[in-house]
């Protein structure tokens, strides 16, 4: 290991960049990182994304992935990242401080069903062009949803697939009478199914629009049905799910969509405004201050609440779920290493409630 030399370079995907190992002049190891900043109560993470983790033929079970994931750690945070996050395999990235915080969900609709439904808004292939405004739909529907990603504007590079770009392959928009955009929904490009993995609008009005097409869609691949892979209780999942359908949810264990905080105190600092605020709707006696202890260090948090200054110790991967909702505080008071009092639950309920962040396929890495 004491051979090992690290790099860096842009990767020839838009947006990323490559850090590899070599040791001996040999290249071991190598990943990508790029920017995926994600929403959580009401604030954006300065957050990082790696991808494509990879260790070489022959250079396995040496410790060189270890290696390479503390130095790309150290290369965040030196730029200022205070989140890092990746979609990562069962056993794996648990070791590197990661927690899964995010659930998967499908809704399946039959397509007789979707048919029936009917639109008025015509809609058209995106073009390039038509990216902006696909970009600040989704944003504006999205604004609320813990764990999705904020898309760019001015930059966001359309659809992918995991670690494939895809442009605008699958993706139609919903026009209003003026042929402004007002709407869009994106399939899956599969020959005999119908898979909607992202959709967003303007306004509820233009929904039947966006079904009534993936219906005319799953008609022409003769798919019996259509699986829209999105949140349910979001935007167009949120129709969908007053239609009628079999909803399949998710929840990993160590794997899926995970992240790892980085700076303890940026994270805890962009979300005080809204701890403070569910502190002042709670009617228990949440803490004035809250200090958080996690093996990162310790955060002193301004609730402002009526009660005494409390401490909240659990291990930092904890924290990380806690804070997304994905595990609630009776669940993590529960587990190994958390220092919490039964009589906390209550209020930690109210700063920290359950609820199911969610990332768009077109924004995993």
């Amino acid at each position: 290991m004491s051979r090992l030399r690290f790099h860096q370079a842009p990767s020839p995907k838009p947006g990323r960049s490559d850090i590899w190992a070599e040791c001996d002049g040999e290249l071991v190891c190598s990943l990508e990182i790029m920017a995926a900043p994600v929403r959580l109560a009401g604030a954006t993470l300065h957050t990082a994304g790696i991808a494509n983790v990879f260790t070489e033929e022959g250079h396995r079970r040496r410790g060189y992935a270890s290696a390479l994931m503390a130095h790309a750690h150290e290369v965040l945070a030196d730029d200022g990242y205070s989140t890092v996050g990746l979609f990562g395999i069962p056993g794996f990235y648990g070791q590197f401080g990661y927690a899964t915080i995010g659930c998967d969900f499908a809704l399946e609709v039959d397509t007789d069903v979707a048919a029936q439904t009917v639109g008025g808004h015509r809609l058209r292939p995106a073009g390039a062009a038509d990216l902006p405004a696909v970009a600040a739909i989704y944003n504006a529907v999205n604004a609320g949803l813990d764990g999705s990603v904020v898309r760019d504007p001015t930059d966001w590079i359309g659809l992918r697939r995991g670690s494939t770009i895809l442009g605008t392959t699958g993706l139609w928009i919903a026009e209003d009478a003026a042929g402004e955009p007002v709407g869009y929904v994106a399939l899956r490009d599969a020959p005999d199914k119908a898979e909607v993995l992202d959709a967003g609008f303007t306004e509820p009005v233009v929904a039947p629009s966006l079904v009534a097409h993936a219906a005319a869609e799953a008609v022409k691949r003769q798919a019996a049905t259509i699986r829209f892979e999105l949140h349910p209780e979001v935007g167009l999942g949120s129709f969908v799910r007053r239609m009628g359908c079999r909803l399949e949810s998710i929840r990993p264990h160590d794997s899926g969509y995970m992240l790892r905080i980085l700076d303890q105190g940026a994270v805890l600092g962009a979300i005080e405004p809204a701890l403070r605020a569910r502190a002042a709707a709670h009617d228990s006696e949440a803490p004035a201050r809250l200090s958080v202890k996690t093996d990162l260090g310790t955060t002193a948090v301004e609730i402002g609440g009526r009660g005494p200054e409390r401490t909240l110790a659990l291990p930092h991967e904890r924290l990380t779920q806690l804070l997304f909702g994905y595990w609630s505080a009776a669940e993590v008071a529960e587990t190994e290493g958390a220092g919490i009092a039964l009589g906390d639950v209550s209020w930690l309920t109210a700063l920290f409630p359950r609820g199911d962040a969610y990332c768009y396929e077109p924004d995993r890495y």
